[in-house]
């Protein structure tokens, strides 16, 4: 059960026909692109919205196991400390404990720009757990890395370890 006390309605009505939004198709090997990750990130959005809709509906377990295969072997090539040249043209946004809460990472992407590489984000760990939708804020945090690997950064957090995990619900929701 995702319960969501503090958030007001959607925006936009939700009908049965929402449910033509899904299931998310794979995106091409070549490259993962801007417009795949603005529509994955609207139907994960919608789907947060209804109850009945089962995430390995939506988000199909081959499309998910390939985002991840695919940002391993990014972050695999890349090392452990990496120094941030931001371009004068540019900006950076710094962003920490998204903590599994969608709909407050779709509210800050839309209020400070989407990933580019003139719009940088740094992402400080605990992406995951307390909230409800830690796969979502996951997969999309984790396609715009695909998508702009030289503008999106990622550092792990304690939330992103086999403990935390577990204790605080990411390995459920899996």
């Amino acid at each position: 059960d995702r319960p969501l006390p503090a958030v007001p309605p959607p925006p936009f009505p939700m009908t049965a026909g929402d449910a033509a939004m899904g299931p998310i198709e794979a995106y091409d090997d070549d490259a993962i692109s801007p417009e795949w990750i603005m529509n994955t990130m609207e139907v994960l959005e919608k789907a947060t919205w209804r109850r009945e809709a089962a995430l390995e509906e939506i988000f199909p377990v081959r499309v998910f196991s390939k985002l991840l295969k695919d940002c391993r072997r990014l972050f695999d090539k890349e090392p452990t400390v990496v120094d941030i040249e931001v371009p004068r043209d540019a900006r950076i946004n710094i962003v920490g404990d998204t903590h599994g809460q969608y709909h407050d990472v779709l509210t800050l992407l839309k209020s400070a720009g989407m990933p580019s590489e003139k719009n940088l984000f740094v992402f400080n760990g605990d992406f995951v757990d307390r909230g409800a939708w830690g796969v979502e804020v996951f997969s999309t945090l984790i396609s715009w890395k695909l998508c702009y690997p030289e503008s999106v950064f990622m550092t792990r957090g304690n939330h992103e370890s086999s403990s935390c995990t577990q204790a605080y619900g990411f390995y459920r929701e899996l």
